[in-house]
């Protein structure tokens, strides 16, 4: 919506759901052109729930420098990491770096070895000079439970060469943020209050439900004919299984819809349970479920979905 508006074009390039949802580089080499302006890199990542490996974030990065463009960093589900099959959830990062970033520090925690990694560190430790512009947004309204308050930041990490600088970029962003729609001064006020002193123990018990109902989606998913769980959650707050076609034939059929569509409509009408179809989100044959509810209600969501799966499959 925002590319629309400001007349630029959006060019989705392709993630791989049987290796962590990772970036296709060949597709990424075959969007990119001398008018591209720019790599967005959701980590982790809605609605896919991925958590990219620091290869994985080293290979991106390497790619925008040798392109010579910035890479923007949406990274609003920062510290959001974690191991289905592992009893310890993770949120912290270690970094030798003496450049500031938005981190909210969680010394002294059990970790696993699915690390949430801040882009612009990988930058700085992995490639050196070498390295490209990183622009990391993020906010409190994911990893604090406020979607409402819209309160977030932008940290700006130059590249040796000092682009961001030499181009302006940070005053036109001090001028945007002058001119443009802000949280109210309340909610601004609050917010060094909210990183500093909430205890690390909320984000571990958050954490740990999240972990807990990803790891439960996954194995309920499992046992529900047609649902297929090509990669595992390894952050964020989703689930997104893919939905086998030949499973429900006759969902779509004679409308010419998805039939991710076509499932979710059916499964919303029959059994009250909501999921989002993957064709919103550029995913045709996926659905997304948020999989941070508590597992009572996880258990009888899936408890209706997969009778409503045993129900449409048997209809073939």
């Amino acid at each position: 919506t925002i590319c629309v508006l400001v007349g630029a074009e959006a060019r989705p390039y392709k993630l791989n759901p049987h290796n962590n949802w990772e970036a296709y580089l060949e597709d990424l080499e075959a969007k990119c052109d001398e008018r591209t302006a720019c790599l967005l890199v959701c980590n982790p990542g809605n609605p896919t729930s991925h958590a990219y490996t620091p290869k994985h974030l080293e290979e991106l990065l390497r790619f925008a420098y040798r392109r010579g463009i910035p890479v923007v960093a949406d990274e609003v589900y920062a510290h959001m990491t974690f191991d289905v099959s592992g009893g310890t959830t993770t949120s912290t990062t270690s970094s030798s770096s003496s450049s500031s970033s938005p981190r909210e520090d969680s010394e002294g925690e059990e970790t696993n070895g699915n690390q949430f990694q801040w882009l612009a560190e990988i930058a700085l430790n992995s490639l050196g000079r070498e390295r490209p512009p990183v622009l990391s947004c993020s906010a409190l309204s994911k990893r604090f439970l406020v979607p409402g308050w819209r309160l977030g930041w932008l940290a700006l990490f130059d590249d040796a060469a000092e682009s961001l600088k030499r181009g302006g970029i940070h005053d036109g962003m001090k001028a945007l943020v002058q001119i443009g729609m802000t949280p109210n001064s309340l909610l601004q006020a609050a917010a060094p209050s909210i990183l500093e002193n909430t205890p690390q123990s909320y984000h571990s018990e958050l954490l740990e439900t999240i972990r807990k109902g990803a790891r439960y989606c996954v194995e309920r998913c499992n046992a529900c004919k047609g649902l297929q769980c090509l990669s595992e959650p390894k952050g964020a707050m989703y689930f997104m299984p893919r939905i086998d076609p030949d499973v429900f034939p006759k969902l779509g059929e004679g409308n010419g819809e998805p039939v991710d569509i076509a499932w979710t409509k059916a499964l919303l009408a029959e059994t009250n349970v909501f999921m989002l179809p993957g064709t919103l989100f550029g995913a045709p044959g996926f659905v997304r479920i948020v999989a941070a509810a508590p597992i009572e209600v996880l258990r009888e969501a899936w408890d209706r979905i997969q009778e409503f799966c045993d129900k449409k499959s048997n209809s073939l």
